[in-house]
């Protein structure tokens, strides 16, 4: 999988806006990162199973949630905003799906 690469200008913006989003908003940051481990543990997890030789439906499923997770969390971060609830841990989320049915 080839990722578009950005310009620098663009590269250097993003960071520096991450970089004030996380100062001026942690409680976000904080959410942002519990999303991003959220995000490795479903993708950890779904690799585990096609090792296995299992079609991982379920694990594509919360891969996919997980994504949705991270990209909303990183979304309010740089809005400076919470558009859900930030006590609800995106890693507990990602933990409660994996122990779900398909």
């Amino acid at each position: 999988m080839t990722q578009q690469s950005l310009p620098l200008q663009q590269k250097f913006g993003a960071v520096l806006r991450l970089s004030d989003a996380r100062k001026a908003h942690p409680q976000l940051g904080r959410a942002e990162a519990e999303a991003r481990l959220a995000l490795a543990a479903a993708i950890i997890a779904m690799d585990e199973k096609t090792a296995l030789c299992d079609p991982a439906l379920c694990e594509q499923a919360t891969v996919n949630d997980a994504l949705t997770g991270y990209g909303d969390a990183l979304a309010d971060l740089l809005r400076g905003e919470a558009g859900a609830d930030v006590e609800d841990s995106p890693l507990q989320r990602a933990h409660d799906m994996s122990r779900s049915e398909c």
